[in-house]
């Protein structure tokens, strides 16, 4: 039967829903497999990953443009193959998306470099062939890829990054057809959350480690959290 749609999993919550940033980023290596697998096992509601393009053209999950944080090598995401990056444990999105398919959502936060509409067009590909339209939303801070989603792939959640106030965050995501509000924490009101349900637009903060925040997010009525305290995260909500 699966596990229904990321839009139905959010409409019926009866709490805000929890996103692994970057897998249990605290446990493992971000954005690894084994981050991805462990969220899962420890609950996670959706898992949160950043993907760019190979040289060529796969998407891979990786945050930064560059592997030299995460990896002993260094080098550009965009000079490298998958394969190459692979040798260095950074997975391609299908892993991902196969490991967690009937199990998780998937946010996945879109980071283009050199070819925005060709990320935007694999990405969209890798989850089309798996038939998980519905299971995934797509973020990005660069607002114009959002409506390339929603032209070829409507049925698919998108979502508008921003960490910088917004005079009108809810008309903004609307012009560029976005279906939620991914601020950063610290930029919400209770008036932004009201006037974003009312629009139908759903309110995902990111990235919120305290359980003070939760409580005050909670209150707030959103409709899910990002975080990188996942395990902490998953009990406090069993609590509250």
């Amino acid at each position: 039967m699966g596990i229904g749609t990321f839009r139905d999993a959010l409409t019926a919550k009866s709490r805000p829903l929890i996103g692994a940033h970057r897998g249990a980023s605290s446990i493992f290596t971000e954005n690894s497999l084994e981050a991805f697998r462990a969220a899962i096992m420890l609950g996670a509601d959706f898992l949160e990953l950043d993907v760019r393009l190979s040289r060529d053209g796969i998407p891979v999950v990786i945050h930064d443009p560059t592997i030299d944080r995460i990896t002993e090598s260094s080098g550009l995401v965009a000079d490298l193959t998958a394969a190459e990056l692979a040798g260095q444990d950074i997975s391609p999105l299908a892993d991902i998306l196969e490991l967690g398919r009937e199990k998780t959502f998937f946010n996945i936060e879109l980071k283009p470099d050199t070819c925005p509409q060709a990320l935007v067009r694999e990405v969209l590909l890798q989850i089309r062939s798996r038939q998980l339209e519905r299971q995934v939303l797509i973020s990005s801070f660069d607002h114009d890829l959002l409506p390339l989603v929603k032209v070829e792939q409507l049925a698919t959640l998108t979502g508008l990054l921003y960490e910088r106030p917004l005079p009108d965050a809810v008309g903004y995501a609307k012009f560029f057809r976005a279906d939620a509000l991914h601020p950063y924490f610290r930029l919400l009101t209770r008036s932004l959350v009201l006037q974003a349900h009312a629009s139908n637009l759903f309110i995902i903060p990111w990235t919120v480690d305290r359980a003070l925040i939760w409580r005050y997010l909670v209150q707030l009525g959103v409709d899910g959290i990002i975080t990188n305290q996942l395990a902490s995260a998953v009990n406090f909500m069993k609590t509250t």
